[in-house]
């Protein structure tokens, strides 16, 4: 029992190696350290060079990485073995006005354990930099995002997850124009309706969406 136990913390933290890899390979996205709830937040731009060092240590500390950028002497120590998963989430942002950020935690406690700004109880994830342009939603970079869900959830759905969260009174221009992306990732058009969309509507059409590409691999 113990073995089988093993292996699949071994298989799960490979799992999560290979996603924190392909978002370090995107130049468009930045590293977030800390958890604003406990007072604390920083910031990398790695700007797609940053490395994550190969597997050193067996047992224990298999798990352990060490993620630099080259020409600086900064780094960042992982145990990729303390991650459960990976949670995109896109909810309010003081950064942008409380508009929505586009991010994803890697959690190493229960999914339900969420704060009151309303991220996962994680301190490291990544979160699309810059995601709006002339105050409107970036939407070349809104679908590689939700693209990439897609895809990472298609091939490791027991690690992958999504979760909408929109405040009562936020721009509803802003979800038409990600409900407009959702649309086409799902479907290849926007579904050309004024109206603002139903954030849990719009993640349940996204998890169904990579349940079909999944069965069609």
């Amino acid at each position: 029992m113990q073995t089988d136990r093993t292996e699949w913390m071994e298989s799960r933290t490979s799992r999560i190696e290979a996603l924190i890899r392909e978002w370090l390979a995107d130049p468009d996205v930045v590293l977030v350290c800390g958890r604003w709830s406990a007072g604390v937040i920083a910031e990398i731009f790695p700007a797609g060079t940053g490395v994550l060092t190969p597997q050193g240590y067996d047992g224990r500390f298999a798990g352990v990485r060490d993620l630099t950028i080259p020409g600086t002497r900064h780094h960042l120590h992982l145990d990729l073995g303390k991650f459960r998963g990976a949670l995109f989430l896109v909810a309010p942002s003081v950064c942008f006005g409380f508009r929505p950020s586009f991010e994803v935690w890697f959690d190493t406690a229960e999914r339900d354990a969420i704060d009151l700004a309303g991220r996962p109880s994680s301190d490291f994830g990544f979160a699309i930099a810059h995601p709006y342009a002339d105050g409107r939603l970036d939407q070349p970079k809104v679908l590689r995002y939700l693209e990439r869900f897609v895809d990472q959830q298609r091939r490791f759905p027991d690690v992958v997850d999504l979760e909408f969260r929109r405040r009562p009174r936020e721009e509803a221009s802003v979800w038409r124009e990600i409900g407009d992306c959702v649309w086409r990732v799902t479907e290849g058009e926007p579904p050309g309706v004024d109206s603002p969309p139903d954030p849990e509507l719009l993640c349940q059409r996204l998890k169904r969406a990579s349940m079909r590409v999944s069965a069609r691999g």
